[in-house]
């Protein structure tokens, strides 16, 4: 795994059981509702072109596997930068799908299905 994911797999568990209250923002966005069928390198591409609009981007993670398939991570260098453009692009069109948008924090404080 890219060292990103082996930190997000460490945070997901460690604050599995916390409320949303006590979770901060962060500069990392996860993106959901992509289309599956572009290649990964051009989906990357288009992610960075899309995104850096709002700030620097530091990097654009996707993959194809079972798990991932239409998802993707896009981490700034700063929480302003991601904050906005989780605001801008929620729900935009992106090639022919709706972007859902949201900071990781928020995903990672739900808790884990038995």
């Amino acid at each position: 795994l890219p060292p990103t994911c082996f930190v997000i797999l460490c945070f997901r568990f460690s604050k599995m059981n916390s409320s949303r209250a006590d979770i901060l923002p962060n500069s990392t966005l996860y993106i959901k509702n992509l289309n599956d069928k572009l290649k990964i390198p051009e989906l990357k591409t288009n992610l960075y072109m899309l995104f850096s609009q709002f700030g620097q981007v530091i990097e654009v993670h996707a993959s194809k596997g079972k798990s991932m398939r239409g998802q993707a991570f896009v981490v700034y260098d700063d929480i302003t930068s991601a904050t906005n453009a989780m605001r801008s692009l929620k729900d935009l069109p992106f090639m022919d799908k709706e972007l859902g948008v949201i900071t990781q924090s928020l995903i990672l404080s739900k808790p884990a299905k038995s």
